[in-house]
């Protein structure tokens, strides 16, 4: 956009609709300007025109009251009572979610849960409040039971922390342990502080 363009815009905002603008704007400089672009072009430069397009507080829609005729009605495209969609999954179907985890239908219409906790729970009963289970060897599709393992937030916090997680089971496992020491370690110095 020229200098001459912008200062026409300038003089002839004011009081003018965006799509009344671009009309005037492409007739006057042979342009293919879109109302988008002329919005954004306003809003860019701090450009008002000062026209309030909202219903005043209180105003009473032009519809109101009145009923939607049957030929604008979208029944052909409504769900009947009881239709599943083509994308419906029954219970017990697995999907991969966004974030890299294996999740399981467990109920209808759409209750899903992750996997690896179910099968956790199936073979050790309820997760303890404050435990996460974790992946031993990484890999979040790998939901074989051996490879799951519920610690405490604060074991998982100091493991991400000193980088105990490792590709290999039992190496992981070990860095369980590590992590378990030094919380505890951390503990006793804090104890130690306070009875100081």
């Amino acid at each position: 956009m020229n200098r001459e363009q912008h200062e026409w815009i300038r003089a002839n905002v004011k009081g003018v609709l965006a799509s009344d603008l671009v009309r005037m704007f492409n007739e006057r400089f042979g342009e293919s300007w879109s109302v988008n672009q002329a919005r954004a072009y306003k809003k860019n430069h701090k450009l008002k025109s000062g026209i309030d397009c909202r219903y005043p507080k209180g105003s009473v829609p032009a519809n109101k009251g009145k009923k939607v005729p049957k030929h604008k009605q979208s029944i052909a495209t409504q769900f009947k009572k009881g239709k599943m969609p083509h994308n419906h999954l029954p219970i017990g179907s697995e999907v991969l979610s966004t974030d890299g985890y294996l999740r399981t239908k467990v109920a209808e219409p759409n209750k899903w849960k992750f996997t690896h906790k179910l099968i956790y729970q199936e073979h050790n009963g309820k997760i303890p409040e404050g435990y996460v289970v974790i992946f031993t060897d990484g890999n979040h599709l790998n939901v074989n039971i051996d490879n799951l393992v519920a610690v405490p937030r604060m074991v998982l916090l100091t493991m991400n922390r000193k980088g105990l997680f490792k590709e290999d089971t039992d190496l992981t496992k070990t860095g369980i342990k590590i992590a378990k020491v030094i919380n505890r370690t951390y503990e006793i110095e804090k104890e130690i502080k306070v009875n100081k």
